[in-house]
């Protein structure tokens, strides 16, 4: 039986962590989403910063776990000086016996609230609690905006002066690159006539406006394209907050539970940034086969059969960009068939493919069977 606690979440946190500054090992375990992926790796800095052994394992792992575990977004049945840290619209703490559970709105940031009583938290890992709270609202064309408790994380930093709001059309990269590239690069709302094309170059004086890139869409209005773009005002390695929350889409698919490790090691966003850019061809060459139909249908399911690279290959990020397209619907999902193998990103399905995968690898499960496929 649970029993509501008049304890506050941070009083939690609090004795939880002075238990493990007595020489206990804690172990973190995350769910197969950025925003839980990202406060694991919060919760990691904090830990190593105060000298408490730790170590953050995926969802997979928590049925091992029996004592002194931090949860997120995943929880267990019995578990011993345990804490199950789940999102919410508000705060709510209970417990029973020796765990806890905090019910917490936008996650990321309300460890970093917390957390940062403790330890300094960097500027830079502010950077990723925003971009993975963008990461939910992704491809733009499905979303009218921000819920009010992440707007009012994004007011804060508005207020705080670490970004801006820069308005125009939800494109990456709009207002601090020239058009050309915009259209070439921009993967959330994607252009295909000049995804990854040279097509349009800017010594061509070529100039193409909102309705133009519209009808490239098939939209009816330009207006659909309108929103705000969050900018990083800091000369850093990324300027468009989008563009970093797509870098950490493809980053959960290709490291998998291991992307916590860029909030402990802040330099490895310059390379996991690279990566994701270096991946748009292939993105480029999946997408046209999906578009040519080359694929099979299987429930709700597309299979195409390509030898991709797990560590270098996003299947998340071609599903959003399909969606954004409007050439897959909100339940249809693209999978890949390589060799024997079928490889699902964990993050489009959670829990529930994790039970069917026969092994984990990076952000994918491993399926033999289509049967298999829930």
């Amino acid at each position: 039986m649970l029993n509501v606690s008049n304890e506050k979440p941070e009083d939690v946190i609090r004795k939880f962590l002075e238990s493990a500054s007595k020489g206990v090992k804690v172990t973190i375990i995350s769910s197969y989403d950025v925003m839980s992926v990202i406060t694991a790796g919060i919760l990691g800095r904090a830990l190593g910063a105060l000298d408490i052994e730790f170590e953050i394992l995926g969802e997979e792992s928590k049925d091992l776990v029996k004592s002194n575990a931090f949860l997120i977004n995943c929880q267990v049945s019995n578990c011993n000086n345990c804490i199950i840290a789940l999102e919410s619209k508000s705060e709510y703490v209970s417990r029973r016996g020796s765990a806890y559970t905090l019910k917490l709105p936008v996650m990321p940031e309300s460890f970093r609230r917390i957390l940062a009583e403790y330890v300094i938290i960097p500027k830079e890992a502010r950077y990723l609690v925003l971009a993975s709270i963008l990461s939910k609202y992704t491809p733009r064309l499905e979303f009218k905006g921000l819920s009010n408790n992440d707007l009012k994380v994004f007011d804060e930093a508005l207020r705080d002066g670490i970004i801006e709001s820069v308005p125009g059309l939800k494109l990456m990269g709009w207002g601090i690159a020239p058009i050309s590239n915009v259209l070439k690069y921009s993967i959330d709302v994607l252009v295909a006539k000049f995804f990854m094309s040279n097509e349009i170059q800017m010594d061509k004086g070529v100039k193409i406006g909102p309705h133009d890139i519209a009808s490239f869409m098939g939209l009816k209005s330009s207006d659909e394209l309108l929103s705000n773009n969050y900018i990083i005002k800091d000369n850093w390695v990324i300027k468009d907050l989008y563009q970093l929350a797509y870098s950490l889409i493809h980053g959960l698919d290709v490291m998998g539970i291991d992307l916590s490790t860029l909030v402990m090691n802040i330099s490895k966003i310059t390379w996991l940034v690279a990566e994701f850019m270096e991946s748009l061809p292939v993105v480029r060459e999946l997408l046209d086969v999906v578009l040519r139909g080359k694929f099979i249908k299987h429930g709700r399911y597309r299979i195409i059969e390509h030898d991709v690279n797990m560590k270098r290959t996003s299947i998340t990020v071609l599903n959003k960009v399909l969606r954004g397209m409007r050439a897959l619907s909100s339940d249809e999902i693209i999978i890949i068939k390589s060799g024997n193998n079928l490889l699902v990103p964990i993050q489009l399905l959670g829990s529930k493919i994790i039970s069917k995968a026969s092994r984990i690898e990076y952000g994918y499960a491993i399926l033999s069977d289509v049967k298999d496929l829930p």
